[in-house]
């Protein structure tokens, strides 16, 4: 029996305990689970499904963020002092297209970035960043 890290919620589920409260029998493999596509990598997904939309936490924008054509970023105006998790620092990657895109004033605002060089890969990701 296997156990899976669900790449965007990072939800751990193990082949063997199952989930029954969701329905899932213990012993039911992901395989046999309906409408479940499991991929190894980041890349076999995107070969799989070229333009994606990703949204997630830190971990899944860090891993993903290589891959990345265009970032939608909101900038919440809002402190969080016991965070432990942050949007990855997108350096001279993005650069930001002008004007905000969606103005939650006083909360947030948000910008789209583009990626300033390399290949494209179809992924649009979407972030609230303090």
């Amino acid at each position: 029996m296997k156990k899976y890290k669900c790449i965007i919620c990072e939800l751990i589920y193990d082949e063997e305990l199952g989930m029954p409260d969701e329905g899932i029998l213990p012993g039911t493999t992901m395989t046999a689970t309906e409408g479940v596509v499991v991929y190894s990598n980041i890349q076999d997904a995107l070969d799989a499904h070229p333009s994606v939309v990703v949204m997630g936490g830190e971990q899944i924008y860090r891993d993903c963020l290589p891959f990345a054509d265009e970032l939608i970023i909101s900038h919440v105006n809002m402190s969080f002092p016991d965070a432990d998790s942050y949007f990855p620092d997108i350096d001279s990657m993005f650069v930001q297209d002008g004007e905000c895109i969606q103005d939650g004033s006083p909360y947030f605002v948000s910008y789209k970035y583009t990626k300033q060089q390399g290949e494209n890969h179809g992924i649009q990701i979407q972030s609230e960043q303090p």
